[in-house]
This record gives C-alpha cells, structure tokens and sequence, in this order.
C-alpha cells in the first residue's frame, strides 16, 4: 500500500511552472511582446497533456480554461515548454522563437485570443489536470497540477519571474547569465525559455499543528502540514507509523497549493477512539529525498473533559451603525454549555458560539465575556467592543510605480481625526473592491490623531527606512509591511479602499480612492489644500513634489513623496522679546494659512485668534504680537489649508 502511494504522488508531483512573464519591453524591434509562461517536467516519463488546462488568478473553470493548446502535446523528461498569449507581434511560436532567439526544439503552445491576460500589477497561473471536477465555473484545488503566484513586475531590465528556494515564493528575477537566464534576442527582457531549471529542495515550513491535542468523542478535529519546493511537494498521511486507512478513521484529506506553498489538511468530522494516535506526514516531490515530519499526537477520550477553547473571540473597534460579531469555538465532555455575558451581567437568550450585536448607542461598549461550562470544568474567555465616532482615517498617499530599483508598491493611511484606532482587523482591497479578497491587518497598530502609517508590499520595515532614508522619515513611523498576489498597485491605473474590522458590506469603507496612470517615481498625494486625493498627473496638486506637503527625494533611487507625513506640523522654533510683546518664528509651508492663537492662562477654556496669516513662498515665517502687555502668554498654532 504504501509502495503504490508513493508512486502516484511522484508521478503526480512531476510538472511545475517554473517562470513566468508578466510586463515586456517597449523596445521589441518586433513589436511589443506576450505575456508567457513556462511548465517544466522534472520526472523521469514523457506526459500527454492533452486535457489540462490553464487560467491566471480568476481561478475559473469556464472562461478561458481552453484545454485546446496542449491538444496531442507530449512533454518529455527533463523539458521545458512555454505557453504564450497571441498578439500582433507576436503570433506564432516562430515569432516567439526570433523574438528570444531560441530554436526549434523548444515547444511553444500559443493560446487563442480569448485566453487570460497576465497582469503586470500582480496575478497567478494555475493548471489543472485532464480530470478537473468542481462547479461549472470553478475547478477543485485538489486536481491542480501547480500554481504560482507573482507581484507586480519591475519596470528596469523586464525580467521574468522564477521560483526563489530561500522562501518558496515566485519572486525570484531573473538575471542575465544567472540560471541559464539571457537577454532577448530582439529586445532587453531577460528571461531562460525552455531551460529546464533545477529542482529546490523540500522544506517544511509548517510542521502538523497542533503538536498535542485531547478531544472529546465526537468533535471535529484537523491537522494541517505546508512545505515549500520545486515541483511542489506532495503528501502521504501516516497513522502510527503507516499509511493512513483514511475510511477505517473516519478522516478526509485535502490538499492545495496557496501562497505558493503545497498544504495539506486530515479533517475527521466526529472523531472517535480508534482515531487517537500519532500522526505525521511524508512529504515528497518525486525529485528530492522524503522528508519525513515530526508527530503530532491526538488523544481521544471518553472520560469527562474539562471545558477547552480553540478559539477565541477577538476584540474590535466599531461605529455606530455598524454590527458586531464575537465567536467563541470550544469542547469538553460533556459537550459544555455557554453563557454570554456584558460588562459582568449575563446577556439573557445569549447561549450559542455566535454572539451578534446591532449597534445603536454606544452603551453597547465593553466587556463580552463568555462562561464555558460542563460537568468536568469551568472556563472563560472575554473580548472589548471600543464604539467610537466614524474615524477620520483618509488614505493620503500612493506610489503605484516606483522608480527603478526594485522596490514595491506602498500608500499611506493618516488619522485626520481627534482620537486614537486600533488598525487590527482592518482590510484593504485593489480595483476589485471586494471584502472577500482583501487584505487583512493582523498588527497590533493604534495610529495617534495626526499620524499616519505606511502599508509596504513585500518590504520590510528596514527595507522601506533604507529605501527612503531613516534620517529623513517621521521619528517613530509604523511600517506594516503585506505580502499578496492581486494587491500591486496598476502603474495604468487602480484604486484602493480600506475597511475596519466591523465592515460587513463593501459599501461601508472607512475611505477609497482612484488613481490613473502614474508617473514613474512620483507618488500620488492627498492635498490638504482642498481635503481631497486627487489622483490624477493632469492635477498638479494631486501628486508629489519636492519641498511640498512635506515630500522630498528617497534616499534610493529618487522617488519622490512625503511617506508618514500628510503636511509638516506647525512648530514654533523661537520667541522673542520684541517692543512691544513677543516675536513668534515657526516652520511653515509655502501658500499655508496659519492662526496664532493665546491664552494668558493655560487652565483657560477657549483660546484667543491674534491673526490669521497666508504664508508666502518661505519655509519659515515670523509674526509679532504687539499686544502682550501681561507678565504671561502662551501661544499655539492652527494650520488652515
């Protein structure tokens, strides 16, 4: 049994995508290229591919998933064909072979005009093999064959994607002369067509979780491995040691690639006795030595159990009229009972895993702890509902297009309003504007009144502070950096929204905006003048210049922008006796209005407007208040755009 198993797994694990080509050079003398892909076959046989089929991110069974390229198609061991779009310049796979001056015996398959589009902004290439199941418009992820997922493409030397075996991510780019990458014959891309790469060692990355676990008869229970490398990996279940007889245990398998990751998941819907024990995976690629994982140890118990949580409700902040929902997931034996309570008073009729709130007043703030109860023990977990105003959190800025250098995308989110929010839970989503595919913030970040934060695709902190230079960054800037095929920003433009935790409808974003074609190195930028993201390069106020709102040149590659600053924040440098009263100097930005304020007593209610001055084309600026008469007086600065 087990020698079978892993026959069909290693025969299973022989094809992988290997590269991909998302943005092409302008400069082709054969007119601008085609988006492309390459499959390799790593295993020891020749394989028909007639039957499988292909689409990019939509993951859809029914538009564009054209079996009819890979009709009659052998792919031999040890060989590398590339699957092409068609355009005007490039329409055949002769035109292919010239454009990158290749020869006859790499087989490029072109696809019909219908087929999916790359997109250099960040997007996916899955196949399927010849017996795909599933809904009319959705293949099943267990009969994929592989599936990578890519950023958005850097502009500078337009290379092609490949597999990185440091973190098995598609991110790694190809360089001339490296891997057997090489210039295009007709153009600048780099990239290897039809050099068959080597293989990248297996790595767990994720040993079965959880490590120990005691259930009670009858609860569903799972246990879930990933590994990295090139082809995928596969997996065998073990149970004590053997192949798992997944009908005798009552257990299902299902396996997927996500993240550019292989996982693998046994679920046993009502576990029993019989299914206690160890178990372990063997992972395999067909290629590489198994690995074997370590154990993971289920005992099953018919004896009473005191009350676990698996998971537990988590804090959110919300506004009205926004609703709630806290989750609690626990078992014991027997099964336990549950109890909802508020601020330390039980909530009457809440006694189910799921409670709901519909906020009406701000009364409904708090404490929401739930008691968990059976004859075995007693246990509790709690969560806070913070209600506040609608925050004032206004996205500020965006760069789409960096300048070259290899930097990604980034934007800025700033708290325009007068209190503190929590950013945990907060999502955000691209043009497809969609909660279902949004990205979500799992940082503890609370952004103060007047600061804002920078969200950084696949950056870290550190990267983004060298990029822009540490010296010339806010002190203490939050970085959240964020991985995601689909986020990149479109250099052709795109849009962007965020939610907080609590949105359950797309229309109740907490802000979104659009931005068209970008230029290259100059980020996008909201104008405090008017309290607007204008998004556009025909507004000149709607993009970053030099000196302006704060923006200035990174200390890489000269983007400009003015990343974790909205406008500099007045700040009074000196004051000086005058005759009479006082002369006030502060640090200004040019075509600013600003309202000198007093207050002869700090302990006072209200201050008092000396003047309201429009500030030239001057970073600093000097006003007199000849009306100081008084031992004292203190003064403060209101910006007015």
């Amino acid at each position: 049994m087990f020698t079978l198993s892993a026959t069909l797994l290693c025969a299973q694990a022989q094809l992988a995508i290997t590269e991909v080509m998302t943005q092409e050079s302008t400069n082709n003398s054969l007119g601008k290229g085609s988006d492309w892909w390459e499959l390799s076959n790593f295993g020891s046989s020749d394989i028909d591919l007639t039957g499988y089929r292909w689409n990019d991110d939509a993951h859809n069974g029914a538009l564009g998933a054209d079996p009819s390229p890979f009709t009659g198609v052998i792919i031999h061991q040890g060989e590398a064909i590339i699957v092409t779009e068609t355009n005007a310049a490039i329409h055949d796979a002769a035109t292919f072979r010239q454009w990158w001056g290749i020869g006859a015996g790499v087989q490029v398959l072109v696809c019909p005009s219908t087929a999916p589009g790359l997109s250099q902004s960040g997007d996916s290439v899955r196949i399927w093999n010849p017996n795909a199941a599933g809904a009319s418009d959705q293949f099943d992820d267990a009969d994929m064959v592989d599936r990578v997922d890519t950023g958005a493409a850097p502009l500078i030397m337009v290379p092609t994607f490949n597999y990185d075996t440091n973190n098995g991510t598609f991110d790694w780019l190809s360089t001339n002369g490296v891997r057997g990458a090489f210039n295009a014959a007709t153009s600048d891309e780099v990239g290897s067509p039809g050099v068959h790469t080597a293989a990248g060692p297996i790595v767990i990355v994720k040993q079965p979780t959880p490590k120990t676990l005691t259930a009670p008869v009858g609860i569903p229970v799972s246990f879930s491995v990933a590994a990295i490398g090139l082809p995928k990996p596969r997996f065998i279940w073990l149970f004590n040691g053997s192949p798992a007889n997944l009908g005798a245990l009552g257990a299902t398998v299902y396996s997927a690639f996500t993240n550019n990751q292989s996982v693998s998941t046994i679920s046993f819907a009502s576990v029993q006795t019989l299914d206690q024990g160890t178990y372990s995976v063997i992972v395999s690629n067909g290629v590489q030595a198994n690995l074997t994982s370590s154990n993971a140890v289920l005992t099953v118990t018919a004896s009473p159990l005191a009350p676990e949580v698996s998971s537990a409700p988590q804090s959110v902040w919300a506004y009205i009229p926004q609703s709630v929902t806290f989750n609690v997931d626990a078992f014991g034996s027997p099964s336990p009972t549950l109890q909802w309570k508020h601020n330390g008073v039980n909530i009457s009729g809440e006694t189910f895993p799921d409670l709901v709130l519909f906020l009406s007043d701000s009364n409904a703030a708090g404490t929401y702890t739930v008691g968990i109860t059976n004859s075995a023990g007693f246990t509790n977990v709690s969560a806070t509902l913070t209600i506040t105003p609608k925050p004032n959190l206004r996205i500020t800025e965006v760069e789409p297009n960096e300048a070259p250098g290899g930097h990604g995308d980034w934007w800025e989110l700033s708290n325009l309003g007068t209190f503190p929010v929590s950013l945990h839970g907060f999502r955000f989503d691209d043009s497809s504007f969609s909660l279902a595919q949004a990205y979500t913030i799992t940082n503890d970040i609370l952004i103060a009144p007047n600061e804002s934060v920078v969200l950084a695709e696949d950056m870290t902190p550190a990267d983004f502070a060298t990029w822009w230079g540490p010296d010339q960054l806010p002190p203490g800037l939050q970085i959240i950096d964020y991985h995601g095929a689909g986020l990149s920003f479109s250099s052709a433009g795109d849009s962007l929204s965020v939610w907080n935790a609590a949105a359950s409808t797309e229309s109740d974003y907490i802000d979104s905006v659009a931005f068209d074609v970008s230029e290259s190195g100059v980020t996008f930028t909201y104008d405090p003048s008017t309290g607007n993201f204008a998004g556009t390069t025909n507004d000149s106020a709607g993009i970053s210049v030099v000196g302006v709102n704060g923006a200035f040149t990174a200390a890489i590659s000269g983007d400009i922008g003015s990343p974790g600053s909205v406008v500099n924040t007045p700040l009074i440098t000196r004051i000086g006796k005058a005759n009479p009263g006082y002369t006030l100097t502060w640090v200004s930005q040019p075509n600013f209005r600003y309202a000198v304020q007093y207050k002869t007593n700090l302990v006072d209610a209200s201050w008092s407007t000396l003047t309201t001055v429009t500030v030239g084309n001057t970073n600093q600026f000097s006003y007199t208040d000849g009306t100081a008469t008084g031992k004292q007086r203190f003064y403060r600065l209101i910006l007015n755009p």
